[in-house]
This record gives C-alpha cells, sequence and structure tokens, in this order.
C-alpha cells in the first residue's frame, strides 16, 4: 500500500495462551502490552527495537493450608529486545525473532500479611510470525502468534519462564 515509511511501529496486547508455573500444578491468568519500532534494512526485512511488560499472576497450588483458588503469586518483567522481522509473501506475512534482557520481579505470599519480593535481570528470547491486515494507507492490523522464553526461571520462586502469546497490533509501516 504505497512506499514504506522510513520508521514503523506497532502497540501490541497480548492474551497469554500457555503460562503455567514450571513445576507446579498451579496456572496463571496472563497479560502482556508491546510496542516496536522498526527501520527497514532491505524490502521485506526490518530491524527494531521493542520494549513490553508482562505479568502472570498464579492461582492455586500455594502449599499453605486452605488456599486452593487464592492468589499464590504475581510475576511480572519488563522485557527490551532488539529484533528482526522477515516478510515471508510480499508485505503481509512475516517471521520474527528477538533477543534481549528482561527485568523480572516476583510476589510471593509467605504467611498471611508477609510477601517475598524476588528481583532479577535475565535473558529474553523471542520468535513468531504474523499478518498485516491493511485497513488504511501504511496503517494495519495484525494478529500474531509470539512465543517468549525468559531462561533460568527459578520455579521455586514462581517466576516467568515462558508463554506463547496470541495478539493484536495496530501497525504503521
Amino acid at each position: 500500500m504505497g512506499d514504506p515509511l522510513p520508521v514503523g511501529g506497532s502497540l501490541v496486547y497480548h492474551l497469554l495462551v500457555f503460562n503455567r508455573v514450571s513445576g507446579t500444578s498451579a496456572r496463571g491468568i496472563g497479560l502482556r502490552f508491546a510496542g516496536r519500532l522498526a527501520v527497514p534494512v532491505a524490502e521485506k526485512t526490518s530491524v527494531g527495537l521493542a520494549g513490553g511488560s508482562w505479568v502472570r499472576i498464579s492461582i492455586g497450588d500455594c502449599g499453605l493450608p486452605d488456599c486452593d483458588g487464592y492468589i499464590t503469586a504475581q510475576s511480572e518483567a519488563f522485557v527490551y529486545q532488539l529484533y528482526v522481522q522477515q516478510y515471508v509473501t510480499g508485505k503481509r506475512v512475516f517471521v520474527r525473532g528477538g533477543a534481549g534482557l528482561a527485568e523480572t520481579r516476583t510476589l510471593i505470599p509467605e504467611i498471611r500479611g508477609f510477601i517475598t519480593v524476588r528481583d532479577r535481570w535475565r535473558g529474553a528470547l523471542s520468535a513468531g510470525g504474523g499478518i498485516d491486515l491493511p485497513i488504511a494507507r501504511h496503517a494495519y492490523v495484525t494478529p500474531s502468534l509470539d512465543f517468549s522464553v525468559l531462561p533460568g526461571a527459578d520455579r521455586e520462586a514462581r517466576e516467568l519462564g515462558g508463554a506463547l502469546a496470541v495478539g493484536v497490533a495496530i501497525t504503521l509501516h
């Protein structure tokens, strides 16, 4: 839809599909918000910066009496990545891969009224794909599927480890 813009970007909302706490039976409810800025480096290739937040609230399996169904941990990450996006069919369907850092913070209730907080930095990897559906000149609705991994998650601390996310973005390029 016309010549590309010199800089493109997306605002993304994700629903986390696979968001379990490794090594436990706890399930997680999760959301992720992200933003991306990229510059084209070839006809079908862009390189950019991505930043976003990711949160999971774990329910159940807390190890304390009478806690089934209660929130047992909250883990969040602020992720900063460099990424490459390659269009595989014209300028519509793409694949994307990224690497960077994540600052994670996990809050774990220990006993009534006492919460342990664990902060740390870890690596962050992601891979995904999607399709740009035109809505106006240079503007697209972009459904996507992304898999993110934060290696080195501490199972005992119920830190974020990985998630499969279904997303939708408003993209300009």
